[in-house]
Order: structure tokens, then sequence, then C-alpha cells
């Protein structure tokens, strides 16, 4: 299977009940999906792997991804969630699981609805961690606070695996024991992330993208 290295942990298994609709399958102007626009750079970054968590074997829009001419050859991991209701919390935990079972150095969460984000800003992360692999983290910050994506050393997995309901990873790096650095993207829009109707309509007049 390789070098353990950093996995990333694509987290594609929400419920989008703010949206409405399943804002990872509203479509893009070049025929693929909201879902996929963020693997696809993923899948050319530095990782060393990458899990893919849903709550489907394999939606429509991860089919499209990862058979589209961008995707790399990143080795990658669907991994099924199988109460993916119970919030983002566990969908953390089933790609966790398989992450560490490969011995993985440190993992990377990404959200599926931060559409924007680039291979040059993860692996921007990566660098940072491995000039210090003794950081316990290295988050994204838009300028408000740290957020995803976020690197996670393989030290704070245990403390990962106790995230219970609709919480993520920023729920540890707010205690002061735990060391880490914070990295702005070179584009803020890097860090959008897609909740609503109102921020999906504010994105496409932004950028055309979708």
């Amino acid at each position: 299977m390789g070098k353990p290295g950093i996995a990333g942990l694509y987290l594609g298994a929400g419920s989008s009940r703010r949206m409405g609709r399943c804002k990872l399958s509203i479509p893009l102007h070049d025929g693929g999906w909201l879902g996929g626009l963020a693997l696809r750079e993923i899948l050319r970054s530095k990782l060393d792997r990458v899990y893919i968590v849903t709550k489907d074997d394999e939606p429509a829009w991860l089919t499209d991804a990862l058979s589209s001419a961008e995707a790399g050859k990143l080795e990658r991991t669907v991994v099924k969630a199988l109460h993916a209701e119970a919030g983002m919390s566990h969908s953390i935990r089933s790609g966790l699981r398989a992450a560490a079972a490969s011995g993985a150095d440190a993992v990377v969460i990404m959200l599926a609805d931060q559409p924007f984000v680039t291979r040059e800003h993860l692996n921007r992360l990566i660098a940072c961690f491995s000039k210090a692999p003794s950081l316990h983290y290295v988050a994204s910050n838009d300028g408000g606070g740290s957020m995803p994506p976020i690197l996670i050393a393989s030290s704070l997995f245990p403390e990962l695996m106790k995230l219970e309901g609709d919480k993520g990873a920023r729920e540890l790096l707010r205690q002061s024991r735990f060391r880490g650095e914070t990295l702005m993207p070179f584009n803020p829009l890097e860090l959008a992330d897609i909740d609503t109707e109102e921020e999906l309509a504010e994105l496409k007049a932004l950028t055309g993208w979708l």
C-alpha cells in the first residue's frame, strides 16, 4: 500500500439540511458536479492517498470526478459513513479509522462543500507540517480563525475519535494544550463553503464556475 505519509479525508456525507437539496450534486458549467470540483484538485496534490467519505457507495458526482482526465493518479478509497445523519464527527471517525489502519502520520480533513480549495494550498499545509512534524495541527485561516482544510497529526487521532455530534476538528484546536500553525490562502475564496442557496448565488456571481 506504500508509505503511510499524509492521507486526505474528503468529507462528502453531509445531509445538506440548510440547502434543502443535495448540494454536492449541483451541476457545474463544465458538466460535472459541485462535490467533485475540489476533489479533482485534491487528487493532484502531494497527499499520499485520499479517503472519500460518502453516505452512498459512489454517487454520480464522485464517479464523474474519479473518471475525469484531471483526476490524477493519487491512491483513493471510498469509505461509506453508515450513520452519516449522526453528524460530521461520524464522517471524520469513519475516514480516520481507515487512515489510521494504514499507519498514516497525519490526515488533512477537507470538506466537499469547499469547492475552490486548490492543491497549492493543500501542499502548503503539508510542507508546513513536514518542516515541523512535532506540531499537532496545521489549519487554514480566513482571517477569522482556524478552519478546514486542517492537517491533524497522528498524535491527535485518539482525540478526533472522541468527537461527537456535528463537531469537527476545530473543537480540538481551541484547546491551548495543542500546538499548531495556521496558514492564510493566497485567495480568500479558496476557503469559501456553500451551505445555502444565497451563498451559492453569491459565489456564482463572483466566479462563474458554478
